[in-house]
């Protein structure tokens, strides 16, 4: 038997848990991912960008500073930024609307993975900002069956996610993607992806 105390809640790595729940099922999904990251001994933040009415959309000011060294004047996204920047998992989780993610959850990606947050400058070079991410993690839900109009680009989200912010994370972090259509196979799409993440 070990003597190890377990770890105070303020010194276990975060995991942030970024979801557009516009369903019970998607909420449900969010809901599991932070259950199973706790289990595997993350403290979690889950941000639902779908209750807390986010405007995705960039301000006039929001535009003006984004290439400033003072790129974030908005003081609920300067707080959401400090999350990421302090994150050691990144999860998304998002209904697939017209082959790639909500806009909602593009918007809070674009307002928050700024420079100095993302990305920062050194010597006049742009380096990577967000090292100490060593997982990123993708779970997709589309409500319906692909058309074979848009399946050449199921889901665009799948690309931001597995090969565009592992650039700005800590090198050889590990990516997870997980997609799911609805149907009959909703619990079991549910379990294996909370397995999946206890492992983690």
């Amino acid at each position: 038997m070990s003597n190890r105390s377990p770890t105070p809640p303020n010194q276990q790595p975060l995991a942030l848990v970024v979801s557009v729940g516009v369903d019970d099922y998607l909420q449900q999904l969010a809901e599991n991912a932070s259950q199973s990251l706790q289990k595997s001994g993350y403290r979690v933040e889950l941000l639902d960008l779908a209750a807390t009415n986010y405007a995705p959309a960039m301000t006039e000011a929001d535009r003006r500073a984004y290439h400033t060294e003072q790129s974030i004047v908005d003081p609920l996204v300067q707080t959401q930024a400090d999350s990421v920047l302090a994150a050691k998992v990144l999860v998304f989780v998002y209904p697939v609307i017209w082959g790639t993610m909500p806009s909602l959850l593009k918007g809070w990606i674009d307002r928050t993975f700024v420079i100095g947050v993302a990305l920062i400058l050194v010597n006049g070079k742009v380096k990577r900002n967000l090292t100490g991410v060593n997982h990123v993690v993708g779970i997709a839900v589309s409500s319906a069956p692909v058309s074979p109009a848009i399946k050449s680009f199921a889901d665009q989200g799948k690309r931001l996610i597995t090969r565009t912010i592992p650039i700005i994370t800590k090198r050889r972090a590990k990516k997870h993607y997980w997609h799911h259509t609805r149907g009959s196979s909703d619990a079991d799409f549910a379990r294996q992806v909370s397995a999946a993440l206890e492992k983690l």
